[in-house]
């Protein structure tokens, strides 16, 4: 599964890296920015976490309650219908 979410664009870069080694800590397997060498900080501070179904749930309750996320949510599933 997949959790999209956004730092607060006034997080440092140390403490984003800080805070994705935790998240990696919940389970996530793969975490990186939605939008990698991107100069817009807007556009910088989002990121996705490629996580287990079963981890999903702690892990968006663990980032909900940091100061330095401005949300979390749940990407859905989407598939091409043609």
């Amino acid at each position: 599964m997949r959790l999209d979410f956004k730092f607060r664009e006034s997080v440092e870069n140390a403490e984003r890296l800080r805070l994705i080694k935790s998240i990696q800590g919940l389970g996530a397997s793969a975490v990186a920015p939605l939008f990698p060498d991107e100069a817009d900080g807007e556009l910088a501070s989002l990121y996705k976490a490629e996580i287990p179904e079963q981890e999903a749930s702690a892990a968006v309750s663990a980032l909900e309650s940091l100061d330095e996320v401005e949300f979390v949510e749940r990407s859905q599933r989407r598939s091409l219908i043609r």
